[in-house]
């Protein structure tokens, strides 16, 4: 019988990873809160469980080869939700002594200069990013303690199919012939990150040996600006682009009034300064050759019109 392999989400992530578990001819089980899942194979287990829910998690993650943490609550609730969350999926690797295979962010690394790399130095300048980086720290103790072998992949900012930010905010607006929404400045350097790839080196760390105890960033296609990203999309849809752009001044005075925007704020750094990350390091470790950005933005606008 195959391997088990037990994905905690059926976000866009969680998603891709299972489809390259199956390529790899894995057997997959997914849990969600809800037991449904648009678009879901039918080679899937998909199973509703609340993930908080250490002993439930310790009993559906038995006898696997490898689990995959790609859950995050809320922006709002990161501070209150976000490390027990972690720990009830950590808890359940430790018991069933399964390998873990970690999502994660570049929040952790607060704002910096130059290229960042996985041993760039932490340093983060923001709430979010103190708790992605304790979180952080409690995996790799974990592992460093012998309890649990971990594994740590980390993206930047998503596109592709079933992404609920750059997609739903940029793309598909401007299908509908809408405005787009991009946030600090358009002609800074930013790393985006397709989705697909970031479930594919998923996959990857969780069935490789040599992944473990080490951070991993998705391949990602060269750093390009948000006017670029523009221009790119205009061509592909072969229509003019608009777009709004939300400053951190107007960050703060909306999010006096939404609390998703409020939290929004605190990460603008990331796109008013240049925001560049190097990805050689799993492209060399494992053969990886990231998306062009032009075949992600085309394969997403492709993805948003047959789901429209």
């Amino acid at each position: 019988m195959s391997e088990l392999h037990v994905v905690f989400g059926t976000g866009p992530v969680g998603r891709y990873t299972a489809e390259t578990l199956l390529q790899q001819g894995h057997r997959v089980r997914m849990i969600n809160r809800s037991g449904v899942m648009h678009d879901q194979s039918a080679d899937i287990e998909l199973i509703a469980s609340d993930a908080f829910d250490r002993t439930q998690n310790i009993a559906l993650t038995r006898g696997a080869t490898a689990i995959y943490f790609c859950l995050a609550p809320a922006y709002s609730e990161w501070a209150t939700k976000f490390p027990s969350l972690q720990q009830a999926v950590l808890d359940a690797a430790i018991a069933n002594q399964t390998r873990l295979a970690v999502t994660e962010n570049l929040y952790g690394y607060g704002a910096f200069r130059g290229t960042l790399r996985e041993d760039s130095p932490s340093a983060p300048t923001s709430r979010k990013g103190q708790v992605r980086l304790a979180m952080q720290h409690t995996l790799q103790t974990a592992h460093q303690q012998g309890l649990v072998q971990v594994a740590q992949g980390r993206a930047s900012d998503f596109i592709g199919p079933y992404d609920t930010n750059m997609t739903n905010l940029a793309i598909k607006p401007a299908l509908s012939g809408k405005a787009i929404n991009l946030l600090g400045r358009l002609d800074q350097l930013h790393t985006f990150s397709y989705v697909k790839y970031f479930g594919r080196l998923m996959a990857t760390l969780g069935t490789n040996q040599s992944a473990l105890g080490q951070v991993w960033f998705a391949p990602s296609p060269p750093a390009i600006t948000q006017a670029t990203f523009v221009q790119i999309l205009s061509q592909i849809i072969d229509t003019p682009v608009k777009t709004m752009v939300l400053s951190p001044f107007m960050a703060q005075i909306l999010g006096l009034f939404n609390k998703n925007i409020a939290e929004v704020h605190e990460m603008l750094y990331q796109f008013t300064a240049p925001f560049v990350i190097d990805t050689q390091k799993a492209q060399t470790a494992f053969g990886l050759t990231p998306t062009p950005i032009d075949v992600a933005i085309s394969e997403t606008v492709a993805w948003c019109q047959h789901h429209a």
